[in-house]
Parts: C-alpha cells; sequence; structure tokens
C-alpha cells in the first residue's frame, strides 16, 4: 500500500520537542503529513554560555529516502521512490517548523536529508542506507558549510514501529558550532600580569562533511569507529587566523624596557578580567568525532600522549597567540586548546551540538602542554629579554638590548633589573652566543664584580671569545641588564641535586637549553667528516668554531687517578691523559668548562686545587689554579699554541680568590690543572 505524509521538520536547544501529530483537518484525502523540524540544538559548555542563531534552522530542499527492511531504497515499478522536495513543495510553518507532503510507499525506515542542493544525489535505484552514510561533500572552508541561499545540510529518520504514523521528524545539522570566550584569570590581576590576544584560529578541521549519520553512531567507542575515516581523503585544514584590534605592544605597556626594536610590529588586544565579547570568536565546523583520551588534568589534553591512539593529528584545537606581559617580561606565546565535550580527554566534534569554550588565561606555566613552544613563529618567544631555554627554565634572563657603552662608574639600570656577574655571562656565553652571538653584538660587557684589592679595577666579558678579564673603571664598555628566576625546576643542573653527581645536564626529555645551542649526539660534522666524540675525543678547534659547545649532558672526571696529574701539567699531556682513560673521557670544550665553574658548586666532587701529601703545591701552583680545556685561542697570534683554561680559585688570601673565574688563553707549553669529561647518552 503506498500512502502519502505529510511531514512536518524542526531543529535547536537542549532538549528535543515531543512529537505532535497533525490534525486530521490539515489531511488530504488519502494523503498523511509529516513535520520536518530543525532539531534543538544540544549544548555543550566547556566553562562558558551559548548563544542562538537564526538561518541555522532554515531548510530550503530536503531529500527523503524510504527503505525497506534490508535497508534498501523502496522501489515503484522500478523506480526509486526516493524524492527531492524544493521551492514551493516546502510550506513553512509559524513556529519555525516545515511541512511537506510524500509518498512514501510502506517503509521500514525512512532517512530525511535537508539542504544538499543537489537533485540527483540520491535518485539512484541502487541506493541504501550504507551508500548514504557514506555520502559526501570536501569542505576547503568555513564558508562552504553554510552556502548562500542552501542552508546548513541537517539529517534525520524514522524507524517503523510498526504503524504507519510519521509525526514530527527532528532534524540535527551536520556541523557544530564552537563559540569561545577569552578572558584572564584572577592571579593574573592580582600577579600585575597581563595578556594580549594577537590572533585566535581554528585547527585541524577535517576537509569532509557527512551528510547522515543516525543517532546511535555519533560518539565514537564501543563499536563505533572514529571519524571521518583516516584515509588519503582526509586532510585536516586550518581556518583563517582572525586577527585583533591592532594596539601595538609599546603602546599597552609602555612601562617595559628594551622594547625599541625588540617589539617591533608586534600588537595585540588585552584581555580583561571580564573577558574578550564573545561574538569576536565562533566558528561553525564539521563534525570530527576522535574518541576519548587518558588525560585526568586539563593541563595536559595537548599532549599527544595522552590523546586517542592514532589521532593525534586530527584532533580539532583552537589556537591562541597573544603576548603575556609578566613583571618587567613580555613573552610571545600561544596556546592550543583541544575541543570535546570536557576539558580533560574528550575529542569529539558532535554534529548538531553547540560548544562554549571559556578559556581563562592564568599565566605561561610551561609544564601545561596547551602553551605550544615547538611553533617557529610565536610558540613561546621572549620579546625584551633572551632565554636561553625552550621552557622558560633559566636561572636568569638577559635583557634584549644593550644599554649603551658607559664606565663603569656610570652604571644605572631600570628597575627590576642587575648588572650581570661572571657567571651570568659564562651562561649566555656557552649557550646563547654558540648561535645568536650577535644577540650582543660580540661586543665587551661590564661584570659585577671587581677585582679583590682594588675596587677601580672591573671585570667584563669579550662575548665574541668568551675571554673574561679586567679593565680600568673609566673605560667604556656595553652594559647589559639581567634578571633572576627564582621559581620553577631550571637548567642547567646537576643530576641527582647539589652534591648528588658530578653529571651537568643541560637538556634532558622535558627539555631545557635550546637545543640549536648544545650538542645532542656523539656524532658532529668536523671538517667535513664524521667525527666520534666519544672515540676520538674533542676534536681540533677554536673557541669561534662549530665544536666549541656543550654536551647535552655530561660527567665531570672525578680528581686524577694518576699522583702525576694531580699538580700542573701541559696541554699535550692532559689531553693524552684524558685520551688514556677510555670510555670517552676527553678534555672539554672551553665552553664545557666554562659551565662547569658555574656548577661548580654543584657538584658532587667540583674542581678544586688538586694537591694532597704527595704534591702539596707551592707558590704559583697554589694560587693560581687554572684548567686547561681543548679548545684553542684564536685570538692569540699563535693560536695552534695556545688554548683557553679557567681559574678556578678558592682561597682566603687575596692573590689566590683574586683571579677566580678569569678566562684566558695560555700558552699549551705552560702548566694547568685537567680534569676530563665525557658525554652522557
Amino acid at each position: 500500500m503506498k500512502i502519502i505524509f505529510r511531514i512536518l521538520i524542526f531543529g535547536l536547544c537542549m532538549t528535543v520537542l515531543s512529537c505532535v501529530k497533525e490534525p486530521a483537518s490539515d489531511m488530504k484525502k488519502n494523503m498523511s503529513s509529516i513535520i520536518l523540524a530543525p532539531d534543538f540544538v544540544r549544548n555543550i559548555e566547556v566553562k562558558g554560555v551559548s548563544r542562538p542563531n537564526g538561518y541555522e534552522n532554515t531548510i530550503n530542499n530536503i531529500w527523503v529516502i524510504p527503505f525497506d527492511a534490508s535497508g534498501n531504497v523502496l522501489q515503484d515499478n522500478g523506480a526509486s521512490m526516493a524524492q527531492y522536495f524544493m521551492g514551493d513543495q516546502i510550506t513553512p510553518l509559524e513556529d519555525g517548523k516545515y511541512s511537506i507532503e510524500v509518498l512514501l510507499g510502506s517503509p521500514a525506515e525512512v532517512y530525511f536529508v535537508a539542504n544538499t542542493g543537489n537533485p540527483s544525489l540520491f535518485s539512484a535505484t541502487s541506493v541504501n542506507k550504507d551508500f548514504v552514510k557514506t555520502r559526501s561533500i570536501a569542505i576547503a572552508s568555513e564558508g562552504e558549510l553554510v552556502p548562500q541561499g542552501t542552508g546548513i545540510i541537517m539529517s534525520g529518520n524514522w524507524v517503523s514501529n510498526g504503524t504507519s504514523v510519521i509525526s514530527e521528524i527532528p532534524m540535527k545539522r551536520a556541523l557544530a558550532k564552537v563559540t569561545l570566550n577569552l578572558r584572564t584569570g584572577d592571579k593574573v590581576a592580582a600577579n600585575e600580569e597581563a595578556f594580549a590576544v594577537q590572533s585566535v584560529q581554528m585547527m585541524n578541521v577535517p576537509n569532509i562533511q557527512y551528510y547522515f549519520r543516525e543517532t546511535d553512531e555519533l560518539v565514537p567507542g564501543n563499536g563505533i569507529p572514529a571519524y571521518p575515516e583516516i584515509n588519503d581523503a582526509l586532510v585536516p585544514f586550518d581556518y583563517t587566523a582572525i586577527e585583533t584590534e591592532d594596539t601595538p605592544l609599546t603602546t599597552l605597556w609602555p612601562e617595559l624596557q628594551w622594547m625599541s626594536t625588540t617589539a617591533s610590529g608586534k600588537s595585540g588586544r588585552l584581555v580583561p578580567q571580564s573577558g574578550v565579547t564573545a561574538d569576536n570568536f565562533w566558528w561553525y565546523l564539521p563534525e570530527n568525532g576522535r574518541g576519548t583520551g587518558t588525560a585526568s588534568d586539563q593541563r595536559y589534553k595537548s599532549a599527544e600522549e595522552y590523546m586517542p591512539s592514532g589521532q593525534a593529528g586530527y584532533c580539532t584545537f583552537i589556537r591562541i597567540k597573544g603576548y603575556y606581559k609578566s613583571g618587567e617580561l613580555a613573552t610571545e606565546v600561544t596556546y592550543d586548546v583541544y575541543l570535546g565535550e570536557d576539558n580533560t580527554s574528550d575529542y569529539n566534534i558532535i554534529r548538531n551540538t553547540n560548544y562554549t569554550v571559556t578559556v581563562t588565561i592564568e599565566g605561561i606555566d610551561r609544564m601545561d602542554t596547551r602553551i605550544n613552544a615547538d611553533l617557529e613563529d610565536g610558540g613561546f618567544e621572549s620579546i625584551n629579554y633572551i632565554d636561553y631555554t625552550d621552557n622558560a627554565s633559566p636561572w636568569i634572563v638577559v635583557a634584549a638590548e644593550n644599554k649603551d657603552q658607559v664606565a663603569s662608574t656610570n652604571m644605572t639600570l631600570p628597575e627590576g633589573w642587575r648588572v650581570p656577574t661572571k657567571k651570568d655571562m659564562m651562561l649566555e656565553y656557552v649557550y646563547t652566543a654558540v648561535t645568536n652571538s650577535s644577540a650582543f653584538d660580540g661586543g665587551f660587557f661590564w661584570l659585577n664584580e671587581t677585582k679583590s684589592d682594588d675596587p677601580t679595577i672591573r671585570w667584563f666579558i669579550a662575548i665574541g671569545i668568551g675571554e673574561i678579564v679586567l679593565a680600568k673603571e673609566d673605560a667604556s664598555y656595553f652594559l647589559r641588564g639581567v634578571k633572576d628566576v627564582s621559581t620553577g625546576f631550571r637548567y642547567p643542573y646537576v643530576q641527582g641535586g647539589k652534591g648528588g653527581s658530578n653529571i651537568i645536564v643541560s637538556r634532558d626529555a622535558n627539555g631545557g637549553v635550546r637545543e640549536e645551542y648544545v650538542r645532542t649526539s656523539r656524532t658532529t660534522t668536523v671538517n667535513g667528516s664524521e667525527w666520534d666524540w666519544w672515540v676520538q675525543g674533542t676534536p681540533h678547534h677554536t673557541e669561534i668554531r662549530a665544536s666549541n659547545i656543550v654536551s647535552a649532558k655530561f660527567e665531570v672526571g672525578t680528581k686524577a687517578i694518576d699522583l702525576d696529574f694531580q699538580r700542573r701539567v701541559t696541554w699535550d699531556d692532559a689531553a693524552e691523559y684524558c685520551s688514556d682513560q677510555g670510555k670517552g673521557w676527553r678534555l672539554p670544550t672551553q665552553r664545557e668548562l666554562m659551565l662547569m665553574f658555574v656548577m661548580n658548586d654543584y657538584l658532587e666532587d667540583g674542581l678544586l686545587p688538586s694537591t694532597n701529601d704527595v704534591y702539596p703545591g707551592e707558590g704559583e701552583t697554589m694560587n693560581h689554579v687554572f684548567y686547561w680545556s681543548g679548545t684553542e685561542d684564536n685570538s692569540s697570534t699563535d693560536s695552534a699554541n695556545t688554548a683557553w683554561s679557567v681559574c678556578f680559585c678558592n682561597g682566603d688570601d687575596v692573590e689566590h680568590s683574586g683571579i677566580n673565574g678569569k678566562v684566558e688563553g695560555y700558552m699549551k707549553t705552560g702548566t694547568n690543572y685537567v680534569r676530563c669529561v665525557r658525554d652522557i647518552y
């Protein structure tokens, strides 16, 4: 028996409207009616509120596809009974619903697909339920989800319950809507910090939109696979970033120093505690069911190891780029906020759902995986300061700009900044100057310490070569401010804590000193050939060569095993002694030796005068406790016969301690102490 139905269509809100049969007075002879209604949208709030949009309820055309009990399209004399309605065939009702009259036959199930704009999409007699479920369109932009004059794709279905009565059909939109509310937390204001947003961008958007999905197949898990299926057709893309108003950082934060060049071209919009108006940030998205991860803390939702297996490159997220001001420092930072029904483990973007995400910026905790430090542009970049780490965990940071050249009697810095010590600038030379010596203009910089017996003579560092020596106070050198970083874990560190070992760690699995500033493998290229540091030792090099670098993790040898080497020896004897130990022992590079000086107080067995009852030391041997490096002195006129050394001087007398931390070239035929090092892998 063929039955003509009048169908009513509806949609959007938290609860689904109950089904209401059309009064008999509206029926035509031998015809029934079905009401199609754009369904009330399912609201998901992640710390936020939602808002409606009238355009989301429009139905301009609709496919009605009846199936038999085997899931094949019903046919009438060999012709498909699937029908496409458009124009005046669809009657809008006052309550936002739509009515159509349709000839269905005796279906076991009926699929409804609205706003395809394609009158031939499901017309074939070979159409079945699986065919409808797998039909999709390619998406290359957000605008294609809401084409002008067509409307948002919707779908619904009806399953026979033994009767031929079809009432209202909830029509679910084939997309989701995401609204972002952005604000700063109480701690930001309390600490006199601030955040300025530069842009927000929707990332990892599926390029596929399905026309139809069964309501019991929306959430992956329990036999429901993730979708869209990962194959060659699925190529996630990013929406165009939404840029905020263009207020220069120097205008937003005029009190910050060292911004004249470093902040050039950087601008944003201050985010208050009350938040940025949500109207600025909302998007339509195709559904993206990626499943459930394992994180229990929202800080780790962006970490790949906590995401559903194999889905990391396909989960949708919002990228928030901006600038964070903390005290005297400004940092460019990027937050990646992954979407889902919660802020910890769900990664599903379900159709017909309005997600409202409230992001509260509380700071720049680098252990928070939502902060993306891996971006080449703005992941986590200092603006008015230099940080030698990639996870905001240095001992000190250095001003991004010089404060002119001054005599040491005229060293003044803005509040919050201080004159660097020898160890401060050693760290900058050891790390930052490896690939970024231009940040210091290769110049001479005043240090905080003066000669112990003459305060009119002050130490300075030649940052281009690492030399630390003395100069009269009226000399004119650059001044560069530094700030201590007193909270959190800091790099470098001694493994096991203070006195716990003789292993110095600059970088580990959690990051630390930037990878380009350290050597992370046992082999490098030296003079065009592969060099194995463990087997071949420290290669011949000068302070300006790439080999003058710190191993990411290395061990400092204990005092010399051979009593003959517990005293001063020539450079050749020192190099041979380390090589003879085998097992990777070698002379340290100049930078490694300077790092050993910085961390000496933390080592289990630090570098102190190697004297004993057999060789107690006397005269100059006691007073000048220099150690050899394996780095030749390029600044010397005889560089092949001169190597860098550092004085680890420790004593009560003026002469003994007066040159502590001195870094200078030494003739190789002279004698210094030796302490070997080896890489730890």
